[in-house]
């Protein structure tokens, strides 16, 4: 984003964008796609970056993506929760045999 527009990041910078991005995806990990466009106005306002062109590519790839997040997000739980249950048989089992 800041080639596009010809601004040149430092190393204080990009540490920054690093950070800031960090907290920002812990922050808003739970939430749905949308608010990711407020994190992305976060982390780019402080350095002096257009978000508005931000937003529109977001919003542009964004019905690409969260079918993909959604199906990860699905799998995930359903992991965990076999996980969960195997998990639970082995302390009940172990229980049973005390």
């Amino acid at each position: 984003m800041a080639q596009i527009y010809g601004i040149e990041l430092g190393v204080n910078e990009i540490s920054m964008v690093f950070i800031g991005s960090i907290l920002a995806g812990l922050a808003a990990s739970s939430a749905p796609g949308i608010v990711g466009l407020s994190m992305i106005a976060m982390i780019l306002d402080p350095l002096g970056l257009p978000t508005h062109v931000a937003i529109i590519l977001l919003l542009a790839i964004d019905p690409i993506v969260d079918p993909i997040l959604t199906a990860l997000n699905v799998h995930a739980n359903c992991a965990m929760t076999v996980f969960a249950d195997n998990t639970h048989k082995q302390i009940t089992d172990e229980e049973t045999n005390i």
